[in-house]
């Protein structure tokens, strides 16, 4: 059941856009200045739950068109 699945909550408005792939999709150790651990993405930390992602009209253009670019490919 969804129930006992994670809810994971995003404001991407909040969301920097340097940050913004490494915070949705992950990161690994060292992909970029700061990283130093591996990193789930709320992606990653949603599987087989839920994904509720607001604000989606404030954040910046290249996070939007990432999140375009994940929905046409499913």
């Amino acid at each position: 059941m969804r129930r006992d699945k994670p809810f994971v909550s995003v404001n991407l408005g909040a969301i920097p856009r340097e940050l913004a792939a490494a915070e949705l999709f992950g990161a690994r150790k060292g992909a970029f200045t700061g990283a130093v651990r591996d990193q789930t993405g709320f992606f990653q930390a949603a599987h087989e739950g839920a994904l509720f992602l607001d604000e989606v009209g404030e954040a910046p253009a290249e996070v939007q068109v990432m999140l375009l670019c994940v929905l046409e490919s499913v």
